[in-house]
């Protein structure tokens, strides 16, 4: 059993005058500010994360797909993924690779 739980356990029936004489009144306050102030962390905690997962808000993103050719001829592409920010800006200052007839390059709209 909880420390807390026990201590006012005995204390049967409750006794208002006796929990604020004795100042044990003080402990349960303390216990429900420090369970606000975790509430309210987890709250802003949540909403900072909400607000700042996407980097839409930066505005620098695209979508860019790798697209194969194969003597000047398209061959294929991969599904078109969204990029941001240092990925990419790694992705439009690659080249593209050529390997004999197979060419592969990133397109970004």
């Amino acid at each position: 059993m909880h420390p807390f739980v026990k201590k006012f356990a005995l204390k049967q029936p409750f006794n208002a005058k006796n929990v604020l004489l004795t100042g044990e009144f003080h402990i349960f306050t303390g216990l429900k500010i420090f369970m606000k102030r975790k509430i309210v962390f987890a709250i802003t905690l949540f909403f900072i994360a909400a607000a700042f997962h996407s980097c839409e808000v930066l505005n620098d993103c695209k979508v860019c797909k790798q697209v194969t050719y194969v003597n000047g001829a398209w061959d294929h592409e991969t599904n078109p993924t969204e990029y941001c920010g240092a990925s990419l800006l790694t992705i439009e200052a690659m080249d593209d690779y050529i390997d004999g007839e197979i060419r592969t390059t990133w397109v970004c709209n």
